[in-house]
């Protein structure tokens, strides 16, 4: 029995691929984060459904993007949630030069790995 779909979920790996990341208003929200409250505050969440603002979200993953060296590990920011920022959430959440970054961190990891993979066969 395959059992990959579970061992990604397990991962943090979201596996629905027809998921659209967008941000979203919610009447009462307050970001965990900042404690923001102001109405029509922009939220995003990825499938955990841990919500956040969207400011506090977007300086979140730029700070694992340009500052941690972070590029295929990147982790929801509640507390011990394993679920991945995924890299259409990135592209969602970034500015141009972050996501510049992030991809040129996916290009050397897998690069290096491909290369150890070459060397070992």
């Amino acid at each position: 029995m395959d059992h990959s779909q579970e061992i990604q979920e397990n991962s943090g790996i979201d596996t629905i691929t027809s998921r659209v990341p967008k941000s979203v208003t919610i009447d009462g929200f307050v970001c965990d984060i900042c404690c923001e409250d102001e109405p029509g505050l922009q939220t995003f969440a990825l499938k955990c459904d841990h919500r956040f603002c969207l400011d506090c979200y977007r300086h979140y993953v730029t700070q694992k993007i340009k500052e941690e060296g972070e590029s295929g590990r990147i982790q929801c920011p509640a507390d011990k949630c394993k679920v991945l920022v995924d890299s259409r959430a990135v592209t969602f959440l970034s500015n141009e030069a972050t996501l510049h970054r992030f991809v040129s961190f996916l290009i050397s990891f897998f690069g290096a790995y491909i290369l150890i993979l070459h060397q070992v066969s």
